[in-house]
């Protein structure tokens, strides 16, 4: 697909371990590209058009702008910041701040698109794909990704539905028993995630999920492409039955 002159830029950066490290740039024919990396059932790189009628939308929140000025809101320590620019005007903030008008209705929609509309168009990326008793990782997208399977880490939450901790368990990926017993993976193990690939998670917990209840499954991964390597995390609910 060819892309449109660039119209708008956004970027989330910084804030506690693993540091967000997301990108987008957006044409004024819908066209996009864009990288993320933290939190969702995918991470990777992504691009597409954007529907009319979101794109209509967002034109109506730029529009908005027309007599705003720069803005800068300060991040609160191990906050993330947000730039957001468009029509020679540029947002500061922190990633869980909320601007004032105009600027609030336009930081929001772009804010969705990195949940809903990027995140369906991959290019290159990987996916988490859980239940309760399994989880595996697969390649989504036309184009490769390479991913540190020595240095994954999988982390299950079982909350209640009134968000009561009810237990934890954390897995490392692990090789061949060894004279000595179970044996971790060496880290770094650098696969390439193509098509048709998939790699199944340690996921030996204990943990029961009883209706009501749901499980936040959490994989930490370090993910590499076009010789940058950044760190990634995975995030998908599992719900009990109802």
């Amino acid at each position: 697909m060819s892309r449109g002159r660039a119209w708008l830029s956004f970027e989330r950066r910084g804030g506690s371990a693993p540091p967000d490290d997301e990108a987008m740039t957006l044409a004024e024919d819908g066209s996009f590209t864009a990288r993320r990396t933290i939190g969702g059932p995918r991470i990777g790189s992504f691009g597409g058009r954007l529907p009319a009628n979101v794109q209509k939308r967002l034109d109506a929140a730029v529009e908005a702008l027309e007599d705003a000025a720069d803005l800068t809101l300060p991040t609160p320590r191990h906050g993330a910041t947000e730039v957001l620019s468009v029509g020679g005007r540029t947002l500061r903030l922190g990633s869980n701040e909320v601007p004032p008008k105009p600027w609030r209705a336009l930081v929001e929609r772009v804010r969705k698109l990195f949940e809903d509309e990027v995140v369906s168009r991959p290019e290159a990326a990987v996916e988490l794909v859980a239940d309760a008793r399994t989880a595996r990782l697969v390649h989504a997208g036309v184009a490769s990704i390479d991913v540190d399977m020595g240095s994954l880490a999988v982390r299950v939450i079982r909350v209640a539905d009134e968000g009561m901790l009810l237990g934890r368990w954390n897995g490392r990926p692990t090789g061949s028993p060894g004279d000595n017993g179970e044996r971790l993976i060496p880290s770094p193990a650098w696969a390439t995630a193509g098509k048709g690939w998939s790699a199944v998670l340690p996921f030996d917990h204990a943990l029961e999920l009883a209706r009501g209840d749901m499980f936040q499954v959490w994989v930490d991964i370090p993910i590499r492409q076009g010789g940058e390597t950044r760190a990634g995390r995975l995030y998908v609910p599992v719900l009990g039955d109802d």
